[in-house]
């Protein structure tokens, strides 16, 4: 009897040793690159996007926000319940690791001999999202301690807005706000239980769940969850009967390519900094694309004959809109900035030069223009709001 003490003794003195000295010597559970970069995105003045650019590791993340600021929404508060009470019910009282939720999942194991409910928080789950790790009894030893450690450094809000970012949902998307533009064309403001649901399901097997790949696999997962909700008293009868009878989305939903030529120029030269806000209009940016593709139609296909588009506002001299070729596809170079012949004027904004056409406008919202077609090589109109008329007028023919 005093063998065994003294060797349950010694095992519990050599465990806590190993412990002790992961948690000191363990390197920080923050990885160097924190916050994780995120998505650049070019906006217009409204904050309306423009074009949506991956991670230098090719994934669309965008950060999730727990509380509006900025222009940014915070992720809708009902999700977030929803979520915890599926992943981690005690994780505002929790220190990193639930020894209740693991003591469960142990005695289930046991008496079932199977898996039946995970013990994984979610500050531990946001460890392996920051520092990926193997999938073994002491990579969980590992997750576990960190997750400790995670709790000293990050605040409970810190840590949710992490996982929110980091978490997987099929193929190149992370996080909760990438993944509500690419499978619903909307922010993560507003949530709807079905949507919630499926959203909750998808990280735990993001691949085999995908929507765009595995879409009966997605559809089962969501109703699963739907019930489980129900049963867990989150969700009435009503909303998952509606739920279970709303579509899920079979492919990725296309995020706008506006101004490319501009945003391009701006993701380079800003390669860091996550909105880059322009003073442009997207509804006159839109209109003007397509008037201006409609005119590459017409010069050719080939882009040897094209035409750029620049809406300047003369009173507070901002641009409106920027075209920089007919067609972005197949004439990347941004005809805006191209070096005009010395015998050109310098400001065709000041010029004497008749107009191609005018337009009356009543309204900003009502943007009309219609620029002649050139039949030179290559055509620059600089559109000017000038005294109530929007001008086109060329600029540099070649």
């Amino acid at each position: 009897m005093k063998k065994t003490l003294l060797v349950l003794s010694a095992l519990v003195l050599i465990t806590g040793c190993v412990i002790l000295h992961l948690f000191l010597f363990l390197p920080s559970p923050l990885p160097e690159a924190f916050p994780p970069p995120c998505s650049t995105k070019v906006v217009d003045r409204n904050g309306k996007l423009l074009r949506l650019f991956t991670t230098k590791d090719g994934y669309w993340r965008l950060p999730a926000h727990l509380e509006s600021k900025g222009g940014n929404m915070a992720v809708d508060p009902e999700f977030i319940r929803l979520l915890l009470a599926c992943e981690d019910k005690r994780f505002w009282s929790h220190h990193g690791v639930d020894p209740l939720a693991m003591s469960r999942a142990f005695f289930q194991f046991i008496s079932q001999g199977r898996v039946v409910s995970g013990a994984s928080t979610i500050t531990m789950q946001t460890v392996r999202l920051l520092r990926p790790h193997p999938r073994t009894l002491w990579g969980k030893l590992f997750e576990m301690i960190q997750a400790l450690r995670l709790e000293q450094r990050l605040s409970k809000e810190g840590i949710l807005a992490t996982y929110l970012t980091l978490t997987p949902y099929g193929g190149n998307i992370e996080g909760i706000e990438a993944a509500c533009r690419f499978y619903f064309q909307k922010t993560a403001a507003r949530i709807t239980p079905s949507q919630a649901a499926l959203l909750i399901s998808l990280p735990q097997s993001p691949e085999r769940r995908r929507p765009d790949r595995q879409h009966k696999q997605a559809v089962a997962a969501r109703n699963n969850f739907l019930h489980r909700l129900h049963k867990e008293g989150l969700l009435t009868a009503e909303q998952v009967k509606l739920g279970s009878e709303q579509s899920v989305p079979q492919k990725r939903s296309p995020t706008p390519i506006l101004a490319p030529h501009l945003s391009q120029r701006l993701a380079s030269r800003y390669p860091d900094q996550e909105e880059i806000r322009t003073s442009l209009v997207r509804p006159l940016q839109g209109q003007l694309e397509t008037i201006a593709q409609q005119a590459q139609d017409r010069l050719g296909a080939d882009g040897k004959k094209t035409l750029a588009i620049l809406v300047v506002d003369n009173q507070g001299r901002r641009v409106l809109a920027h075209v920089g070729s007919g067609n972005f596809w197949s004439n990347r170079i941004d005809l805006t900035r191209a070096r005009r012949s010395p015998a050109l004027p310098l400001n065709p904004l000041s010029t004497g030069w008749p107009l191609n056409r005018a337009f009356f406008i009543q309204k900003p919202e009502s943007w009309i223009a219609r620029p002649a077609l050139a039949t030179t090589d290559r055509v620059i109109l600089t559109v000017a709001i000038r005294d109530g008329f929007l001008s086109a007028r060329p600029c540099n023919v070649r």
